[in-house]
Order: structure tokens, then C-alpha cells, then sequence
């Protein structure tokens, strides 16, 4: 047990002498020993199994998609080190020998690929899809998502405003593809085309900064709008009218 966990540095010895308190001949003193000892084992490789004596000495076939090659490991104790570490301080830190840095081109792409934002080529406004319609609150939901995903003595304002120029550079769009579909109605239940008559759902592709808040439905029966086209317009001309209005 000494051995498996002490190449997990802080968390590993807590965890050592967390179950080793319940032994009648524990001290602190020996535990630390012991840790000691499996910490200069591992630096010489005699502590648990590299990927490579895996491999090499007991014949089992690692997967090419194997968790440890994509982080940079060279045993399973390795790689559950840094999974360990990754699940307190997040995927977007790395740790070398000057300390935890912070990698912003990863938390960029990572918004990128999860929002859709688009910014504004005249004036850098920078907009969010949500809910069917583009809202310019493109920055304030990237400094949200920032302060969720990465602890807070980690990240910068200044790291936070490099990300957000990453994310308008990498999304301009000219102000006049917005809301150009003269014929298309951005409803709060879809995208009405007027000439099919079919309402469509929301996509992102659909660059539109207007929704209007009333929900199509081809079914509803409006008693008042029917008797007052009738008070008013010769019956033969009610379905072309209630055509024209949809």
C-alpha cells in the first residue's frame, strides 16, 4: 500500500497514514520511514510498475488510446497522480518545475467548441447563442465560465481578457448577416418560414438577434380575429385573408 501511494506526493502520504492509524504499533515517525523509503523506491523504478514492464515484462497490450499516453506518464501510478491532481485544481493547470501554470489556449478552444459566440467586426460586441437568438452577453459568460472552471488564485483578469480576445478574433462576423431572412420569423417555439408555411427549429447557423415572443400554433382558433373578418370582408375573401396572415 506504501509503495502504490506514495508516488502521490501530499494527498498519498495523507492517505498512508489515514489507514495506517488503525494498526496498534502505528507511530507517525515509522509511517514517514516507510514513505520515505517507497519515495526513493519509485525514483529508482522499483516502486509500482512502469507502462513499459507492463508491456515488455508482463506481456499485456496497451491500448493505443491509453489515459496514460495522452498525459505524458510512464506507470498507472503516474497517471492516477495526475488525474488526482487534475480533479482538484482543474484539467486546465499543468505543473512543472516552476510551479502550476494556466493553459489558456485549451480553456479558449474548450468555449469555443462548447458556446457559439459571434463578434461584431464594427464594434467588437461579443455575442452568445442562447434559447434560438444571439445575445450580447458574450463576455460576461466567458468571465463566468473562467472563475467556474479554474480556481481562483490560479487565473488573472489579464488571463481572463486574453481569453475573451482569443474568442472575438477566432468569431468575427459582419453585422449585416444578422436578421437578413426577410421571410423567416424567429418565434419563441422555432423558425417560421412564411412562404412554406413550416415552422423550423432554432440553429445557431440562423444569425438573428431578434426573437419575437409568441409561440406558433398552426392548430390555435382565434374566434374574435374570424368574426371580425367576418363583420368586415365578404366570406369568399376570409380564406385568402387568414392565408396572407398565416
Amino acid at each position: 500500500m506504501v509503495h502504490i501511494l506514495a508516488v502521490f506526493g501530499d494527498l498519498g502520504r495523507e492517505k498512508i497514514h489515514e489507514l495506517s492509524k488503525s494498526y496498534a504499533r502505528y507511530t507517525e515517525r515509522e509511517t514517514n520511514q516507510k514513505i520515505e523509503e517507497a519515495e526513493k523506491a519509485a525514483g529508482k523504478e522499483i516502486g509500482p510498475h512502469t507502462c513499459a514492464f507492463i508491456e515488455q515484462e508482463l506481456g499485456f497490450d496497451c491500448p493505443k488510446d491509453c489515459p496514460a499516453k495522452k498525459l505524458n506518464v510512464k506507470s498507472p501510478a503516474g497517471m492516477a497522480k495526475k488525474l488526482a491532481s487534475q480533479e482538484i485544481h482543474g484539467i486546465y493547470l499543468y505543473k512543472d518545475k516552476t510551479g502550476w501554470h494556466l493553459n489558456l489556449p485549451k480553456l479558449a478552444d474548450d468555449l469555443l467548441i462548447e458556446y457559439s459566440f459571434k463578434t461584431m467586426r464594427d464594434n467588437e460586441e461579443c455575442l452568445i447563442y442562447e434559447e434560438g437568438v444571439y445575445m450580447p452577453l458574450g463576455e460576461a459568460t466567458i468571465k463566468e465560465e473562467c472563475e467556474k472552471r479554474v480556481p481562483k488564485k490560479f487565473i488573472t483578469q489579464h488571463d481572463k481578457n486574453e481569453i475573451i480576445a482569443h474568442i472575438k478574433h477566432s468569431t468575427y462576423v459582419r453585422r449585416t448577416e444578422f436578421n437578413k431572412e426577410k421571410w423567416i420569423l424567429n418565434l419563441r417555439n422555432g423558425l417560421y418560414d412564411i412562404h412554406s408555411g413550416k415552422l423550423n427549429p432554432h440553429t445557431r447557423e440562423f444569425l438573428s438577434t431578434i426573437r419575437i415572443p409568441v409561440a406558433y400554433n398552426q392548430n390555435a382558433d382565434y374566434p374574435r380575429v374570424r368574426q371580425f373578418f367576418v363583420e368586415i370582408l365578404r366570406e369568399e375573401d376570409i380564406p385568402v385573408i387568414e392565408e396572407l396572415f398565416g
